[in-house]
């Protein structure tokens, strides 16, 4: 949000009988006196700003305060239900509609705040889940100008755009925790693979070594056997007595 310096308000109806104080009259006493303090460090805070006149007035003039409030700097969060002001928001730099999600199932709110897409008042469909003839909604649907149509027609594709984009989203998240979870799964069997082949490697290296060993001492082991018993085992052989010193031996 950043850091202010100031923060001012104008929140609630301190409307007066003893003072003359209509609800427009002490919001716009209110806002003057924002004006004449609020400086490029402020934090600004209207709600339903522009209410309790005439709609196009009060829209009119809401427009001309946020215009002022932004050319100086000042950053303001203002709720406001006219569609004019929506679309300054979607045409002026530096300005953005955000809402509240609303149920219109349940009638409630979700609390969860969506940037970039203003709100509807949902007046009609509340109207109708609240037990109003469909009849007098119906006729009020009638009364609504060209401009306000298209305003609540543009208002409820972007709903349902959104709408769809966050599901895209949803199903394009479960997709990369699933690639996530996957990839950790073949690199573990990676790892385990690679251990596996130099296991089986360095026991190949110690069998052939072993074989390599055995072959080597495998010629030695037959002279160990030769010795003067070995006339005995080879047919026709004889053997030559021996001759001593000192001792004639006679054939």
């Amino acid at each position: 949000m950043g850091i202010f310096t100031q923060v001012f308000a104008d929140i609630g109806d301190e409307q007066s009988i003893e003072q003359s104080l209509s609800t427009f009259s002490s919001h716009m006493t209110n806002i003057v006196g924002i004006l004449a303090n609020a400086r490029n460090d402020a934090l600004v805070l209207l709600d339903e700003l522009g209410a309790g006149t005439d709609p196009t007035e009060g829209a009119a003039l809401a427009r001309a305060i946020l215009e002022e409030l932004n050319r100086r700097g000042v950053c303001t969060l203002a709720t406001t239900h006219y569609s004019e002001l929506k679309n300054y928001a979607y045409t002026t730099p530096g300005v953005e509609n955000a809402s509240v999600e609303f149920d219109i199932e349940t009638l409630r709110p979700t609390y969860r705040l969506l940037i970039g897409r203003p709100g509807r008042s949902n007046a009609f469909e509340i109207s109708l889940r609240l037990g109003l003839q469909a009849e007098i909604v119906a006729k009020a649907r009638q009364f609504l100008t060209t401009e306000q149509v298209q305003v609540a027609d543009l208002i409820n594709k972007l709903e349902k755009t959104q709408q769809s984009a966050e599901k895209d989203r949803q199903e394009a998240e479960s997709m990369r925790r699933d690639s996530e979870k996957l990839k950790e799964r073949y690199s573990k069997l990676e790892e385990q693979l690679q251990a596996k082949k130099e296991a089986i490697l360095e026991k190949a290296h110690q069998e052939a070594g072993s074989l390599v060993r055995k072959a080597r001492l495998e010629p030695r082991r037959p002279l160990k056997s030769f010795g003067p018993s070995w006339r005995r085992k080879v047919p026709g052989a004889k053997r030559r007595p021996s001759r001593r010193p000192g001792v004639n031996c006679k054939e």
